[in-house]
């Protein structure tokens, strides 16, 4: 069967109004929510730092949503770190490599300036919806 535009749409619109209905049923209110894309690597002391930060940033900002990708023994991982890499035109990728929003920040040097980067990041999209 070939899904036309406006079937598509339509598609859209009833799943949305279903995922509205379900959420009022059961008394869900829509939440600002945060994502963070981690890519790391075993071994990678700064990545271990910047896991800490973040885990401790979750217990102050609960809709922070945290996606850790280790990218030496996950294929999948790796595939997605390139295509950041390579959107993002990173010449000399390293980890730790954090997306949030349209922002990546390579690297982590220390709470101070790379977590505060990161929290400020976060707040912004905890204030207004970041694509995802």
């Amino acid at each position: 069967m070939k899904i036309t535009r406006s079937k598509a749409w339509l598609l859209v619109v009833l799943w949305l109004g279903c995922t509205a209905a379900l959420q009022s049923v059961h008394g869900v209110e829509s939440r600002p929510t945060a994502d963070v894309y981690l890519f790391w690597k075993v071994g990678c002391p700064h990545c271990i730092r910047e896991k800490d930060f973040l885990h401790r940033l979750k217990l102050e900002q609960p809709a922070l949503r945290i996606h850790e990708l280790e990218i030496s023994g996950n294929p999948r991982s790796l595939e997605a770190f390139r295509a950041v890499i390579e959107q993002a035109r990173i010449a000399n990728p390293g980890v730790p490599l954090t997306v949030i929003g349209e922002q990546v920040i390579e690297g982590y040097n220390d709470d101070q300036s790379t977590g505060a980067e990161i929290q400020s990041r976060v707040a912004a999209c905890l204030g207004a919806p970041c694509p995802d």
